[in-house]
């Protein structure tokens, strides 16, 4: 057990397995193992190092670390973890040890000395959200995802495919399915203005011990998107008539019915899978250098390839970026928010098991992951058809 006293501050008691734990999180933090970007941007991190026109670098655990003045070694240079930057706190470099030159040729690099630890964020990305919902609100509420009656209601249509086969063999793993937000493990949200806890299921579902860029567009581009059509759970929960008593419903014969429930299975097929696209696999930055158009993954899957739907992102560099989308629609992140860094953890008995670093960009528009009939998202579920052919492309199977 080790016991840590900080200027008489506050002392606690911590166990080994959680000291080895957070000491391994600290070296995997200060630790980055360069890539070549040479197709992207032009850089080869394997030969320049952090000596580059490049501030953001991925180190070992995956955590986004920021050095400034790098060409200058031990005069200037600075080196800021996600804390540093949300905090306007920074290690600075007071020596350096080039590895590359040793005689043997078998050195691995660049050690840099710095006056104090590089520190990860403990924010996570239902935190930013909520603690922006001024410019975000429109897209966080969608993310909320109120829906477990929506879902109870509608489980024949979204947890069995075409053919009748269950897709998913418990309940809870369906709900799960259909939600962006969890309570695995993550890290509670506090209200920055009020100080009090807002939210316990923080951890967004579908990320995976990875690195991720999410994208989320303005309330203003959000609410032009519902007015074209797209639904909403509030939206979905009216055409189902949840909200009133059941004697006070619209009378329905079966087949009415079944064609209602198909097309409100098609509306909540195409709203989590809007919500998934802004989601996109690898962390990618706003930083100096253009980097060339290239393709990543969303989280929306067409189910009928087995394939993620893309987003293309290109940048003409000095902090600038823009995404294209599958329907054709190019978005600009927004020039004072952006690069916002979040983690999500998920603790066991005080452990780190897993975590996901994410990189947050405001743009000023939606995205979308096909082109829309008529410019209205409606057109995917309005008719029975239609409503029938968005659930065989794109039910959520995995």
């Amino acid at each position: 057990t080790y016991t840590i006293d900080k200027q008489n501050a506050l002392t606690s008691s911590i166990s080994s397995s959680v000291y080895s734990d957070r000491l391994y999180d600290i070296l995997q933090t200060h630790t980055i193992v360069h890539e070549d970007h040479s197709e992207t941007s032009g850089i080869d991190e394997t030969s320049t190092g952090v000596e580059c026109d490049q501030h953001y670098f991925i180190s070992k655990n995956g955590a986004p670390v920021y050095v400034n003045n790098a060409t200058s070694h031990a005069n200037g240079m600075t080196v800021q973890g996600a804390w540093g930057l949300q905090h306007d706190e920074y290690c600075t470099v007071t020596r350096f040890d080039d590895k590359t030159a040793e005689t043997n040729g078998n050195g691995n690099g660049m050690a840099y000395q710095i006056d104090g630890p590089i520190v990860p964020t403990i924010e996570n990305v239902y935190s930013v959200m909520y603690n922006n919902k001024d410019r975000y609100s429109e897209f966080f509420e969608l993310c909320e995802c109120d829906n477990e009656e929506i879902l109870a209601e509608l489980e024949s249509y979204l947890n069995y495919d075409d053919e009748g086969e269950q897709i998913y063999s418990s309940s809870t793993d369906y709900y799960n399915r259909y939600t962006v937000f969890v309570d695995n493990g993550g890290l509670p949200c506090y209200d920055k203005q009020t100080g009090t806890m807002a939210a316990t299921a923080t951890n967004v579902r579908f990320f995976n011990n990875y690195r991720y860029t999410i994208y989320l567009p303005d309330n203003e581009s959000v609410e032009e998107a519902i007015e074209l059509g797209l639904p909403t759970w509030e939206s979905i929960r009216e055409f189902m008539e949840l909200d009133k008593e059941a004697e006070d419903r619209t009378e329905l014969t079966e087949d009415e019915e079944e064609a209602r429930n198909v097309k409100a299975a098609a509306m909540v097929t195409q709203l989590i899978n809007f919500i998934r696209y802004h989601f996109q696999d690898n962390a990618i930055f706003a930083d100096t250098p253009a980097l060339s158009a290239t393709e990543y993954e969303s989280a929306t899957m067409d189910s009928e390839s087995g394939v993620y739907c893309k987003l293309t992102v290109s940048s003409t560099g000095n902090g600038t970026l823009s995404v294209k989308d599958l329907a054709g629609n190019t978005r600009t992140i927004d020039s004072t928010f952006k690069n916002q860094l979040a983690r999500d953890y998920v603790i066991s008995s005080s452990i780190i098991t897993a975590s996901s670093f994410i990189v947050m960009h405001g743009i000023d528009g939606v995205l979308n992951y096909e082109t829309l009939t008529g410019g209205r998202y409606d057109s995917a579920w309005n008719s029975s058809s239609a409503a029938k052919r968005t659930l065989r492309k794109f039910r959520l199977t995995e």
